[in-house]
Order: C-alpha cells, then structure tokens, then sequence
C-alpha cells in the first residue's frame, strides 16, 4: 500500500508541475480520497472454530483425557463438533469356582456377596450401587472457550449419554448429575440434584466415526438425551449406577459381563449473548498482525509517509456471510480504542478518525497493532457458518498532504 501511495504523491506533483507552465510554486498542497480495493479470500469461520477446537483439546491434553476424542463434522452448514467421552468402561470376569467381588468404584454389594454365591440369585431389598463415582467426577473441558467468548453460552447442542453391555444393564438405573468448575473448584450444581434415567442398552458409534468421520449433518438419534446449558466453564459429572430395590441381581450378572457409560456432545458454534455487552474477541493474527505496525514503523516517532499524509482512514471488509452484523466492532491497541456500529449487511467497517490517526501518531502508541472484538446486546444469536469468509478488502483514505519548496 505504501508504494501505491508514493506513486500518487509522485502523479499528483507531476501534474501539478505541467499544469503551472513549469512555473514552480513554493507551496504545494493536495487533498483527496484515494481507493485502494483488493481481493483476497480470507476463511475466518475456520480461524474462530479452529482456535475454540485448538483450546478444547489444550485442556484435554493438560487434564491428560485420554478417553476424549473429538471430531469435525465436515458436512453440517454450521461449523460443529462432535465431542465424545467414555466415562466407564469395566469388563468383569468373576470366577466363579474362586469368587471375588468386583472391584466396581464404590459398589454396596459387599454384604450380600456371600449369599449370592451361594444361592446363584439375589433379591435386593434396598437400591444397590455398582458404580457410585462421586468422589471423582470426570471433567469436561469447556473454560477456554471462554477466552474468546465472555457473556455467551452455546445454543442448539445436544447432549447424549450411553450405557451399554451385558445383561445387567437391562435393569441398571443411572442418576448423573453436572457441577459447573471455575479455576479449579466446583461452584455448583447446574441441575441443583442427581437426576435419574432408565438406559435401554445403546452404546455409541464412536469406533465407525473414528475411522469414517461424523458425516451425518445432524445429531446421533440415540442416547438418553441432557438438556445441560454450555456456557465456558468445565462441567463436573458425576454418576452413580444401580440396580433398584426389589430387583434380582443374578451371579451371572457380574460373569462375563460389562457396563459401559459415555457421553456425546454435538457442538455447533452457534452462541447466544446471556448478558448485556457479551464480547467475543477475534484470534491473534485474525485479519493483521498482532506483531507488526499496521503502518510500518520500526520504532516509536519514526518519521513514516503514510501517517503523515493519511487524515482519516475507512477499511470496509466484505464477507460472503456476516455474523458479525447488529453489533459493536471494538478496535484496541495499546491506549487507543474505536468503536465502530456494525450494521445489518455483509461489511465489516474499520473506520479511524482524524482524532485517532493523531492518537496512532503519538510515540507511547507505538505500534498500532490493532486487535478486534464484538460486543453484543442480551440475546443475540452469533453463529459461525462454513460460508464465513472475507472476500474483499477496501481502503478509502483521506489524505492531506503540504510541501514547501
């Protein structure tokens, strides 16, 4: 851009000299709008998703969740995840000419074991837990989202949970229940209480879409669905599994047998703003560098043409597709920040005024490295769809420029 600039400079004062005859004037001043429109395609949607993705699996890694696995659904119109956990996974193998009793997380069936081996069947005359995972729950990582995203929570997920195995799961009963954890402690219950459900012996496909991907555009149809809102914080699960009072537990039950629980979340990046002012920030290195001067100075008060002949300075951005629009475009480095209206179409206007091109001018400023971000009234819905991309950039500049000969 610079070069385009020198060589207006260069047309205009050449213009000037012919036109007065070469009659060379003392003082020349210039004004104008020059225009500067190129096209380049640039897929946002893909940076915003990738780096949300990118910090969900950064905490997978630091919680060392080797049972998480996460996909990219790549044929769904809205950039989706699918997110899928294994929470238990235990084969039992009870031998019964020496039996031991399985070493079930916290199970109660310690007292009536002896009877069960004996007698081959037991009816139970109080809820006996198998599973009673309270003391450690399992962690889903959502925080980071939170980098990005303050003052949302996502909208049109689906949760899904799974029991599978061997005939003891036919009469297993699930209470689960989700804390919400903020730096590391529990800060409370998001549904109050454990609830409880009946699993009807489904298990995920999740070895199918490991190898073929997740190409169905809409959510797994089975599973016990979890209405569980998802708004930033790690979720906390907790479940227990038991077998209700006046059930027959059988011996070969807990022979050969299995139970298997795993949770599902189909994630599309779609928010909606919880609260008045609900930003979400750009990635680093989104549109410009977040290194570099945007007018390239290589030091503070460095002497630089296009600062000192640009008044005024509007990029429009154009997107194929704008979630962006009815919001606020905040745009901030060092102690500068623009706010710009963004408006009910496909443009993302950058606009620096005369005021703050002065503000960039000043040596503390230095470098102007702007970084952007939305904020958004209560209730707005921001959704990232595949066809989010910018396809064209415009820089229209008021210039004022004066020489004295």
């Amino acid at each position: 851009m610079k070069k385009r600039v020198v060589f207006l400079i260069l047309l205009l004062l050449g213009l000037v000299f012919f036109a007065c005859e070469f009659n060379i004037p003392s003082t020349i001043e210039f004004t104008g709008n020059p225009i500067l429109r190129f096209v380049q395609n640039v897929p946002l949607g893909e940076k915003f998703t990738g780096i949300l993705a990118d910090e969900i699996k950064k905490k997978q890694d630091e919680n060392q969740m080797h049972d998480m696995t996460i996909l990219a659904c790549k044929n769904t119109e809205i950039f989706t995840d699918l997110i899928h956990m294994e929470l238990f996974n235990e084969i039992l193998e009870l031998d019964t000419d020496q039996p031991e009793l399985p070493k079930f997380p916290n199970n109660e069936l310690e007292d009536i074991f002896d009877d069960l081996v004996k007698d081959k069947s037991v009816i139970l005359d109080k809820d006996r837990y198998l599973i009673n995972k309270f003391d450690k729950p399992t962690e889903v990582p959502f925080s980071s989202i939170g980098t990005l995203l303050e003052g949302f929570e996502f909208t049109g997920h689906k949760i899904k949970l799974y029991v599978s195995g061997s005939s003891i799961v036919d009469r297993v009963k699930i209470d689960i229940r989700f804390d919400t954890i903020e730096d590391g402690v529990t800060i409370g219950s998001t549904n109050n209480d454990y609830f409880g459900m009946e699993p009807n012996n489904e298990e995920s496909d999740i070895e199918n879409w490991k190898i073929n991907g997740y190409t169905d555009i809409q959510p797994p149809s089975n599973g016990f669905y979890i209405d569980l809102p998802l708004d930033g914080k790690d979720l906390a699960v907790y479940f227990k599994a038991y077998i209700p009072s006046g059930e027959t537990l059988y011996l070969d039950d807990l022979t050969d047998g299995n139970i298997k629980v795993e949770v599902v979340v189909w994630l599309p990046f779609t928010f909606i703003a919880k609260e008045e002012g609900a930003t979400i920030s750009f990635p680093d290195d989104a549109l410009f560098s977040s290194k570099e001067d945007l007018f390239g100075r290589k030091k503070p008060g460095e002497d630089n043409m296009m600062i000192n002949i640009i008044e005024s300075l509007n990029l429009e951005i154009k997107f194929d597709e704008n979630p962006f629009h009815e919001s606020t475009l905040i745009i901030y480095s060092k102690n500068i920040e623009i706010e710009n209206e963004l408006k009910e179409d496909n443009t993302f206007p950058f606009i620096v005024s005369k005021e703050n091109m002065d503000k960039i001018n000043l040596a503390e400023n230095w470098p102007f490295t702007p970084n952007f971000k939305m904020k958004y009234s209560q209730g707005r819905i921001l959704q990232f769809t595949r066809k989010f991309n910018a396809t064209e950039f415009i820089f229209n500049a008021k210039i004022r420029y004066r020489m004295d000969f």
